[in-house]
């Protein structure tokens, strides 16, 4: 039972510090009109905290006649705090006709369903001047997030320790794109970026150690680069979001030796109360001279259907493997989540892994509820 409740974390539980890049799309809007991190996630800045989480985002449900009070974590002229904090129901119902060894083996002999705090992250932003920035995150499960930023117009230089920027920064880390292609939620890396931030486009190159999160220090002499370019335009009332992206990290040496790549490209495309959000992506390792080569993709439509309502369904798609066929598997899901006041969020998830009738995770249904606290 135990291991089962483990899966189903790892499955189920969300990304830390993360960002909802469908607002970015329903909006037209760079992720850092809402967070001071450019590639979105983490602490909010003044208009995300504010403005859009108080004006734009929630219900107003039985607000008084003065209006809910104003909440705003600054301390002086030049330091933000910020929270996120989500607890969450998980349910899992394993359902593969497969022999009950094998089942038991994947944690997926029996039905598990937990209470699990998935995310409890502080944030600290000092912007001591317009030329220089500090921010931490903190978070838990060994997720932190820490650099220093200088800037100078559109760009920046970001020193620390941060995630690589890659396709779409999406809230729930077990997406076929995230996790699973090595964006998890500790896959922060110590290196350098320099960041060109405008409304209409954003570019982040990195050099990381590579090394991997537990590593303080990188000792193969050996590097890992991202880079990120992301468009946005509008056309009538159509908002497009249009990106590439890029991941490179060549580690170990003889048999250790460890070259992996990652390459694709996402998009996001806005329409009224609408939004679509794509990814796919090629996943390229070479160990010890033997290629895996495979793909991920995520598709994603959403709508406004109230203020404060939201309602979503996912496609997934995950080939580890293309010389193996019988390991590509589906994923469909659908969500609806629920502002009813400013910093508070309800959301309920649903989905259902779809996989050769030997794997078993096929026919694997999830649910999870998930309160969400918010500053």
């Amino acid at each position: 039972m135990i291991r089962a409740i483990c899966l189903a974390v790892s499955l189920l539980a969300p990304s830390l510090a993360s960002a909802m890049p469908r607002f970015a799309v329903q909006t037209g809007a760079p992720c850092s009109l809402c967070h001071v991190n450019p590639t979105g996630g983490g602490s909010r800045s003044a208009y995300g905290r504010g403005v859009f989480a108080r004006q734009i985002l929630q219900a107003n449900l039985g607000a008084p006649r003065t209006g809910f009070p104003l909440i705003d974590p600054v301390i002086g002229d030049f330091v933000a705090l910020g929270a996120d904090v989500r607890a969450a129901y998980l349910h899992t119902i394993p359902r593969a006709d497969v022999p009950e060894e094998r089942a038991r083996a994947a944690g997926l002999a029996e039905q598990s369903h937990t209470l699990f705090l998935m995310q409890a992250d502080l944030y600290l932003h000092v912007d001591l001047a317009p030329y220089l920035e500090i921010y931490v995150d903190q978070g838990t499960y060994g997720s932190q997030e820490v650099y220093v930023r200088p800037r100078i117009g559109p760009l920046s230089l970001k020193a620390g320790k941060f995630m690589p920027a890659y396709g779409w920064r999406l809230v729930d880390h077990t997406t076929l794109v995230r996790e699973p292609i090595g964006f998890g939620p500790r896959a922060k890396d110590t290196g350098l970026a320099l960041v060109f931030d405008h409304p209409n486009l954003s570019a982040e190159v990195g050099m990381f150690n590579g090394a991997g999160p537990d590593m303080l220090l990188d000792t193969d002499r050996k590097r890992a680069w991202s880079g990120r370019l992301e468009g946005r335009l509008q056309l009538w009332k159509l908002r497009a979001n249009l990106g590439v992206s890029g991941y490179w990290n060549e580690s170990g040496e003889g048999d250790a030796a460890l070259d992996s790549l990652r390459y694709g490209a996402f998009c996001g495309l806005g329409f009224g109360r609408l939004a679509y959000l794509a990814e796919l992506d090629v996943v390229d390792d070479v160990e010890a001279g033997e290629q895996t080569l495979g793909y991920a993709a995520y598709h994603e439509l959403s709508l406004i259907a109230v203020r404060g309502l939201q309602v979503a369904g996912t496609y997934e798609f995950r080939d580890p493997d293309t010389d193996l066929r019988a390991d590509a598997f589906h994923r469909v899901g659908g969500s609806v989540q629920f502002f009813p006041w400013p910093n508070t969020e309800l959301e309920v998830i649903a989905r259902n892994t779809m996989a050769n009738s030997n794997n078993p995770i096929s026919r694997l249904l999830e649910v999870m509820v998930i309160l969400h606290g918010y500053l």
